[in-house]
């Protein structure tokens, strides 16, 4: 579950508001042992360590973003698997666990997108999918599929850069990575 849709910027508040224990980023840090992002709320420098499970090692966040309001997560949750309301899926509802994403490297503010065609716009937050997907090792990302295994896949191999209306975004038809509980939806 992540707060919101990605279409308005998570902020701190939010991220350590009481509602929001469920949210990925504060509970699957806290099974994993480590701090929730709620827990950084007064230490926010300390948020954008990159040893932390929320974090790609790799990210380079921009100047200054830890006296922000907003946090910027390296690495999201696909937003595309939330269906309107509806924020938690039942797993058997998604019909190709093997091939559907549910983590992903998460474009930030400064990076250069796979395709110019990319959102550069709300970058860093929580949830994204395919149009914020972050190629920061050498071209390639790191997408982790429901089944439990991540793959290092080219930035082309997640993004469509050919020209036409799904241009810097999920690639059609759902084949490699899926985005959705049904492989036959369009996330686009």
């Amino acid at each position: 579950e992540s707060f919101g849709t990605g279409t308005v910027l998570n902020n701190w508040a939010q991220v350590r508001d009481p509602a929001n224990h469920d949210v990925w980023y504060n509970a699957l840090p806290e099974v994993m042992g480590e701090l929730k992002a709620a827990d950084y709320f007064n230490s926010r420098p300390a948020f954008f360590n990159n040893e932390k499970f929320i974090h790609c090692p790799s990210a380079r966040f921009p100047v200054g973003v830890a006296n922000g309001n907003n946090p910027l997560f390296s690495l999201s949750m696909n937003s595309k698997l939330i269906e309107g309301a509806q924020t938690t899926i039942p797993l058997g509802r998604i019909k190709r666990p093997s091939s559907t994403a549910v983590f992903l490297d998460n474009l930030l503010p400064g990076e250069k997108p796979v395709d110019p065609a990319q959102a550069l716009t709300e970058l860093g937050q929580p949830s994204s999918y395919a149009s914020r997907f972050a190629a920061r090792h050498d071209g390639f990302g790191t997408v982790t599929f429901l089944d439990g295994h991540a793959e290092q896949l080219r930035g082309g191999a997640v993004v469509e850069t050919v020209s036409g209306p799904n241009r810097g975004k999920a690639i059609l038809p759902q084949d490699r990575i899926v985005w959705t509980p049904d492989p036959q939806a369009n996330p686009n």
